[in-house]
């Protein structure tokens, strides 16, 4: 299902989420932004979580942009954030910690969860 998430980020802080980019076999979508981790302080918590895929980011689509496009406009955004997600009604996620699906790779995983920057997720390894 398609749904629109608001988020509000306030200049100092990140948009409290991790993604991937890729688009796996079973996406019929094309391309988009895979949500990997969330932040539980973060704007996205509670609107978000690990398995999502943003689509667009205050209407401007992730279509044919790069990795580096999209982690550059979720990276500018400030005040109320429109994100298009695209949530699999198979994603199932665990009430106590907000975790990635079992079998995604995280060794291209970004993160958004740093004010004014972004760096490689502490977790890939």
């Amino acid at each position: 299902m398609f749904f629109n998430a608001v988020l509000e980020r306030r200049s100092q802080e990140g948009l409290g989420l991790a993604i991937r980019r890729g688009y796996p076999e079973e996406w019929a979508l094309g391309y988009g932004a895979l949500v990997v981790d969330i932040l539980p302080t973060g704007p996205a918590y509670g609107k978000l979580r690990p398995g999502d895929v943003i689509i667009s980011v205050n209407g401007v689509s992730f279509e044919r942009k790069s990795h580096s496009e999209i982690l550059e406009l979720l990276r500018r955004v400030e005040g109320m954030v429109n994100l298009l997600v695209y949530r699999s009604e198979e994603v199932e996620v665990s009430e106590d910690r907000q975790k990635a699906p079992v079998g995604l790779n995280s060794a291209s995983c970004q993160s958004l969860f740093l004010p004014d920057g972004i760096s490689n997720n502490s977790q890939q390894k």
